[in-house]
């Protein structure tokens, strides 16, 4: 027997289920229109975290219309009763746009690493979708990883899920409350009393450096067995050059990347404008004029950023390193680790 949300939504099936939430594929009678329909897992109903995070993505997500970003269609409470479970507890729920498609990590497993076409196009798209958030009060996604980047099968087109843990303008999300993916989340998001506690789009950007070295490479940059292992190797090693491990990628492309992944912020691209405009100019030389007149190209200035950025963490390893882990026994979610390494 199908069931039927609101008089409206009528239910075909689970379609997926994560660490919060389950979704299910609908039809939207009104519309005639397949819809994706996220219902917060009922367990989860006494923890106002999950309570709060799954209200924040409502409300950021209605401020959102962008094509690479899955658009919001309803929301609101419901009784478990009309998904045919028993009493009548309330539960929030999110319509969102159906994608037919697969997630990046998905994709990247049936195909290994990408070309460099394919790749840049991939991630121009989600700093599109970044850009665009920004310019509507997001300070940062936070969560930016394959798992959360879907692709649609018929088109290509790239939507960028899961605003839950952005951070806002008014924001009252602390840093104790936020989960982060190990591998994927900034230095600065690990160590906020070293950076200032600033988080912003910049820490997209390491992330978005993290995934595109994976798209052209099949690896991260870095790894460990246990999620405080990879994140001491990502706050004291510097990552292999792409180059060392796929010599078809061009130097300009590796020293893009590898400037996404500067250890201090100030180091990495400032804007997603900045870094599409060189992912956009691939394998050609960009030249630019600096402060004394002379010439330097994207590796000139990308190899001056990292000589700078080896001394961040020299002159107080030890109190970085002891934040940095006890940020991660705090802030990692093992289900969300466990589906990030699968």
């Amino acid at each position: 027997m199908q069931r039927v949300i609101k008089n409206r939504y009528r239910v075909y099936g689970n379609i997926g289920t994560g660490g919060m939430a389950t979704v299910y594929l609908a039809l939207d009678t009104q519309t005639g229109k397949t819809v994706a329909v996220k219902i917060m897992d009922k367990k989860l109903l006494s923890d106002t975290h999950y309570i709060e995070r799954f209200k924040r993505e409502i409300s950021i997500a209605s401020t959102l219309n962008h094509p690479n970003i899955p658009r919001l269609i309803d929301s609101g409470y419901m009784k478990l009763e009309e998904l045919g479970d028993e009493g009548e507890t309330e539960v929030p729920f999110i319509i969102m746009e159906y994608i037919q498609g697969i997630t990046l990590r998905k994709y990247l497993k049936q195909k290994g690493r990408l070309s460099i076409k394919e790749a840049t196009d991939i991630s121009i798209q989600i700093l599109d979708a970044l850009s665009y958030a920004y310019s509507k009060g997001i300070q940062a996604h936070r969560d930016i990883k394959p798992e959360n980047i879907m692709i649609e099968t018929n088109t290509k087109k790239i939507k960028v899920m899961d605003f839950g843990i952005a951070k806002t303008v008014s924001s009252h999300l602390t840093h104790s409350t936020v989960l982060y993916t190990p591998g994927y989340v900034s230095p600065e998001q690990l160590m906020p009393t070293k950076y200032n506690k600033i988080v912003d789009k910049r820490s997209d950007i390491y992330s978005v450096g993290v995934v595109l070295y994976e798209m052209l490479t099949g690896e991260v940059p870095f790894k460990g067995e246990t999620p405080t292992e990879i994140t001491v190797n990502a706050l004291t090693q510097q990552p292999i050059p792409l180059i060392d491990i796929n010599r078809d990628i061009p130097k300009e492309i590796n020293n893009i990347v590898l400037k996404c992944l500067e250890k201090d912020p100030n180091n990495r691209y400032q804007s997603p404008e900045e870094l599409i405009e060189d992912l956009r100019k691939g394998k050609s030389e960009t030249y630019e004029i600096d402060d004394e007149g002379i010439k330097t190209t994207i590796s000139d200035r990308t190899e001056q950023s990292s000589k700078e950025s080896k001394t961040v963490l020299s002159n107080d390893n030890e109190e970085g390193f002891a934040e940095a882990t006890e940020n991660c026994l705090k802030l990692f979610d093992a289900k969300r680790y466990d589906e990030a390494i699968e």
